[in-house]
């Protein structure tokens, strides 16, 4: 009777935690979505894609982190590491580790998306503020030249270079020169609200994993690997170099390309 007592009650602690298991997953998931909820409705029309991308990358990471930690419990690991390395715990070793290393992963990358969203929120209310002081100087029927002259603040100063390219670029979309009906941009449209649209969808494509993105990691994978196989000092010093020169040279080029459009876009 004792030992039936007993089992009755091993058996009634293991439905109490399995139940106790799941009221836990539960309760994640709800908090998990009223947080999701809460942030998607928080953010505003220009930033909700960026949030939207995000959480659609945090799902393709968490499908990873459960497909490593279902290969890990089937056992077939150990039996390749058994196989590889001459015992069954070495691979299972090297899985827990990527495990921890794609938990980090995804909070660094929270957090970057993060900081790239607030930096965006204060960008976006200088270019409104910009917008409305370009604004009332069209009233007041002033030129660009005029607008890009004024003074601000006490005492006194000179627009910095950055909002006069600003009012130069706004300037160029209220009044193209390609423009063949000569007709001015309705006094409604904001240049400040097209400039966030076009950073959200930029924004959104660096936010979003691309295949070509994969592509460029497995190259970097090869040649990872190649320097690993190089045992002598100076070729893997040599391979470094060849792969930093060439990541810096395609940096330079991509920011003289950049710097063209932007002074293509700022000059009067």
């Amino acid at each position: 009777e004792e030992e039936a007592i007993e089992a009755l009650g091993e058996t009634n602690r293991a439905r109490n935690a399995i139940v106790l298991i799941l009221l836990i997953i539960v309760l994640i998931t709800v908090g998990f979505e009223k947080i999701a909820g809460y942030v998607s409705n928080s953010v505003d029309d220009f930033s909700r894609p960026v949030v939207e991308v995000l959480f659609k990358e945090l799902t393709v990471l968490g499908f990873i982190a459960l497909l490593v930690f279902m290969s890990v419990k089937t056992g077939f690991p150990s039996q390749i590491s058994e196989e590889v390395f001459g015992t069954p715990s070495e691979l299972i070793e090297m899985f827990d580790e990527t495990h921890i290393l794609l938990f980090f992963i995804v909070v660094l990358f929270v957090a970057m998306v993060g900081v790239i969203l607030w930096r965006f929120a204060g960008v976006c209310s200088e270019w409104e503020r910009w917008d409305l002081i370009a604004h009332d100087a069209e009233k007041q029927g002033k030129s660009l030249d005029e607008l890009c002259s004024i003074s601000y603040g006490f005492p006194a100063t000179t627009l910095p270079a950055e909002i006069k390219a600003y009012f130069v670029m706004r300037h160029a979309f209220m009044r193209p020169a390609l423009r063949t009906s000569g007709n001015k941009l309705d006094v409604g449209v904001r240049f400040s609200d097209y400039l966030k649209e076009c950073t959200s969808e930029t924004f959104k494509e660096l936010v979003e994993v691309q295949p070509e993105t994969w592509w460029v990691v497995l190259v970097l994978l090869f040649f990872a690997r190649l320097y690993m196989v190089i045992t002598h000092p100076d070729l893997q010093l040599a391979l470094f170099l060849m792969v930093g020169v060439a990541l810096l040279g395609t940096a330079i080029v991509c920011r003289n390309k950049m710097l063209g459009v932007y002074m293509q876009l700022v000059s009067p």
